[in-house]
């Protein structure tokens, strides 16, 4: 899987890693909602 993902990610020149980050930053404020119900 690694290798698919690291293969993908040479293909579109896209960093994983950077789009992981950001989508965590956008998703923390839902997370932190969820969690305090």
């Amino acid at each position: 899987m690694a290798a698919s993902l690291s293969r993908l990610r040479d293909n579109t020149g896209v960093s994983y890693l950077a789009v992981d980050a950001a989508a965590m930053e956008a998703l923390a404020p839902v997370v932190e909602r969820l969690a305090a119900t």
